[in-house]
């Protein structure tokens, strides 16, 4: 009954706006994409090939990939759960799963699969997900270490170190040279605010890294923060430092913060 819904009452409307190319068809699939997704995937993928726009590509996949997760279709009114609690399926996972690899920007995958993985060792926690299935998820995340770095996007590997650490983590991963081999290959990127941004991300990732030695990762990144000129760019990476590594601590952080503010002000 619902595909009969969706074909008398959703897909036909679309088709009599015009051609795929014209801003208003691209504008009515956008905001129906999730349902044309659950109706026909070869149908989605098609349509979501023909637009050019990279923020209203990418934009179909964010709603579509939020409806899986939330169940509410775009502009519903709800609060998005930090729970990570979700009921999904393992065709909902591989669902998500195939459409982050679709993204045409990088930082979005990097959410997404942030995401995405935070909800996996909740449910391996749980005993929802049989070891065939993990090896399944494996060859996901294989998957998009390949992609990365992505045509048009960052062009070194910080992301891919970070896409790198989500499977560590889905893998429980807990041996420190192999977070250290990725901290330190952040700290080769060649551009020191890139390598600040990526390793404060690795070092909020690695919740089974030594304390001690995340603490002395902390005061590198503040160390080679305090070379870096003032502006407001620095700014904004200071409060992400803050951020990742408030858990680590909190002490350092708090004074990090407080001494950007000082510096923001004297300027």
């Amino acid at each position: 009954k619902s595909n009969d819904f969706i074909e008398k009452n959703l897909l036909s409307q679309v088709e009599k706006i015009g051609e795929e190319d014209t801003h208003e068809y691209i504008l009515a699939f956008y905001h129906a994409c999730p349902l044309i997704y659950y109706y026909d995937i070869s149908l989605f993928e098609s349509k979501l090939a023909s637009i050019d726009n990279v923020d209203i590509h990418d934009g179909c996949l964010k709603s579509t990939i939020d409806y899986i997760f939330e169940k509410q279709v775009l502009n519903e009114p709800f609060y998005q759960s930090d729970s990570y609690n979700y009921k999904l399926s393992f065709a909902d996972i591989k669902s998500i799963f195939n459409l982050i690899i679709k993204f045409k920007n990088d930082w979005l995958i990097h959410s997404y699969l942030k995401r995405i993985t935070n909800v996996l060792k909740l449910k391996i926690k749980r005993n929802e997900i049989s070891s065939n299935q993990q090896a399944e998820i494996n060859s996901f995340f294989e998957k998009i270490d390949t992609l990365l770095p992505i045509n048009g996007g960052v062009k070194h590997n910080g992301y891919k170190l970070l896409s790198k650490s989500f499977h560590l983590v889905f893998k429980n991963e807990k041996r420190t040279t192999e977070w250290k081999k990725l901290i330190d290959s952040a700290w080769n990127l060649g551009n020191l605010a890139d390598s600040i941004f990526t390793v404060s991300n690795l070092l909020n990732i690695a919740n089974t890294l030594p304390l001690t030695v995340r603490k002395d990762e902390l005061d590198t990144i503040i160390a080679r923060l305090n070379t870096l000129n003032f502006t407001l760019e620095k700014l904004d990476l200071i409060e992400h430092v803050a951020y990742n590594c408030k858990e680590i601590c909190k002490n350092k952080t708090k004074k990090l913060l407080e001494n950007a503010i000082n510096l923001s002000v004297e300027d």
